[in-house]
């Protein structure tokens, strides 16, 4: 369900900006927290209180003093109705305060998802996301601190970024996963998708000459700045796409089906280490081929570039076929709950 529409934040890939620029008042408009609260108990009485409600608002805590007390205020609401509520939402970094998450754990909150979308600094200056990455850790670490899990929103591959922007991007993604927090193999391999009139289109070279679909489009290998970023991002996707991808799926639906009834705690521990581990194997394989091909200028030795082309690809499909042998000695299928 809804709780407000819009976001105030100026992020450079984000169309929703563009999107609410096109109507009448203020970029974020949220509902009243009673308001909420009523639909809330209008499903419950429909299909019953088993359920959670994932709100799908872009930012449901809204810009502000004003966000933070209305925030407060659904929480407040919720507890004094004495009723049973799970929810979860999207915010930003900067919206996370202690106080305000404890409270609403207290009223029902069981996870959040936070768009982090980089690791660098320069890729956070590119997607103008006005944090830093203490901003991201320091909402990583109270989150944990609470006991609310958190789904990191990331774009580990964009156009703009240099090979020592991607090692950033591993370094933060490793320093966020030995915080306890699941990071999703499928996040690892994430890259920045173009939306018409958005900002960061006019930043990246050539980019305005492409017809731009409505729901989005992965940028082109020939948009990298960096070749040796597209050359590695290019390996990774061939080899999780005609290798693994299915594996992956199948671990993350056994966790899904041994959450529900009937609940089965050891095959959540083996979906869990069947994906940590493949998070850990991909963030390997890339600070390896990071490694790689850092001593080559793509200015001057295009040949070179072309021949570790070949040897990326190689190096790639072996080790993921020895990941995928693995998976399969850990008899997967078997696991899986028809």
């Amino acid at each position: 369900m809804s709780g407000s529409r819009g976001c105030y934040a100026r992020c450079t890939f984000c169309d929703i900006k563009s999107f609410y620029k096109n109507g009448r008042g203020p970029g974020w408009r949220g509902r009243s927290p009673a308001n909420i609260l009523h639909e809330m108990r209008i499903i419950q009485r429909r299909y019953g209180k088993d359920l959670t409600f994932s709100f799908v608002d872009d930012q449901f805590i809204g810009p502000g003093k004003k966000g933070y007390n209305q925030a407060v205020e659904f929480a407040n609401l919720l507890l004094k109705s004495g009723g049973d509520f799970a929810f979860e939402i999207t915010c930003r970094a900067d919206t996370v305060e202690r106080d305000l998450f404890a409270l609403l754990k207290k009223a029902g909150l069981h996870g959040v998802y936070i768009g982090i979308d980089s690791g660098s600094p320069k890729g956070l200056e590119h997607f103008r996301k006005d944090l830093s990455m203490e901003d991201n850790l320091r909402a990583i670490k109270i989150l944990n601190a609470l006991k609310i899990p958190v789904d990191l929103g990331f774009i580990m591959f964009e156009p703009l970024m240099s090979l020592n922007d991607l090692q950033h991007n591993i370094d933060f993604l490793r320093k966020v996963s030995f915080s306890g927090v699941f990071i999703n193999p499928a996040a690892i391999l994430n890259s920045l998708s173009l939306y018409p009139e958005t900002p960061i289109i006019s930043q990246i070279p050539n980019a305005s000459e492409y017809h731009f679909r409505l729901n989005g489009f992965e940028c082109q290998s020939s948009l990298f700045l960096d070749q040796r970023v597209a050359i590695i991002r290019d390996a990774l996707k061939r080899y999780w796409t005609f290798s693994l991808k299915s594996h992956f799926q199948s671990a993350e639906q056994l966790l899904e089906n041994s959450i529900s009834e009937p609940f089965c705690p050891e095959n959540i521990d083996r979906a869990k280490s069947i994906l940590l581990h493949s998070s850990e194997f991909l963030l390997d394989l890339l600070e390896e081929l990071t490694d790689e091909l850092q001593s080559i200028d793509v200015t001057k030795h295009q040949s070179a570039l072309a021949r570790y082309n070949l040897i990326i690809r190689s190096k790639t499909e072996n080790l993921f076929s020895t990941l995928k042998d693995d998976m399969l000695k850990g008899r997967l299928k078997d696991m899986i709950i028809s």
